[in-house]
């Protein structure tokens, strides 16, 4: 088994975010001894994304760091999605409903006393950097995985938390769209991370548990000032 077997004290919990005239749904798991929680910005759904998220969580939780995992698209909404793709594409909208959820951590009695990161694979990790800098002052770290970065350009500017960008090498215009996207990140705190061996690090397990020592580490670094 290539995951961690580090024993972690863990509460798991339902959430329910207002967003009128609906809500959105999600997963708030906390360790205890938790230093920070992570929200996960995510462009995808479906058992793949399942599977890699457990993966990655396990070693987020092993680092004492907790996670808060939200649907943000409706029921409706993943619906259409499915058939077309479309939110997905939205990022105006994907990264409005994480600063929704960021608000709405903020104000939680089991996440407002923790520092908070973002995750964001795919094109949730533009969404990820634009929630990032809507909210400069609640968000203290990013990691972006195998991500559309190219997509959140225009707020790269604004994005004031230390940002950690993970690539495949096998993926070489991958690691040249991120290699430019470090430099139009205008914060002093930024790093690329090249994986060996991994092409867009979702299907190969080893790769996915070195994001995520990857991801832990920086996260451990930046969130506990």
């Amino acid at each position: 088994m290539l995951q961690s077997t580090v024993e972690t004290s863990l509460r798991t919990e339902s959430v329910r975010i207002a967003l009128d005239p609906f809500c959105l749904e999600g997963t708030l798991t906390v360790p205890e001894g938790a230093v920070g929680v992570v929200l996960f910005a995510q462009g995808g759904a479906g058992v793949g994304l399942q599977r890699r998220n457990e993966i990655l969580s396990a070693e987020f939780h092993n680092a004492r760091l907790g996670t808060l995992q939200v649907n943000v698209l409706t029921a409706d909404e993943a619906q259409v999605d499915d058939a077309d793709g479309r939110g997905h594409q939205d990022l105006e909208l994907l990264a409005g409903r994480l600063v929704v959820t960021l608000d709405w951590l903020g104000r939680d009695p089991r996440g407002a006393r923790l520092p908070i990161g973002l995750y964001g694979s795919t094109t949730g990790a533009a969404a990820a950097l634009m929630a990032a800098a809507e909210r400069p002052e609640v968000v203290r770290a990013v990691v972006c995985r195998a991500g559309r970065v190219d997509l959140a350009t225009p707020a790269m500017g604004g994005v004031k938390a230390a940002t950690l960008l993970i690539v495949g090498g096998d993926d070489g215009a991958a690691v040249d769209m991120n290699q430019q996207a470090l430099s139009n990140l205008s914060n002093p705190d930024k790093w690329l991370s090249v994986v060996t061996d991994g092409s867009n690090l979702s299907d190969e397990p080893a790769a996915l548990i070195e994001v995520g020592r990857l991801a832990s580490t920086w996260f451990g670094e930046y969130l506990i000032a």
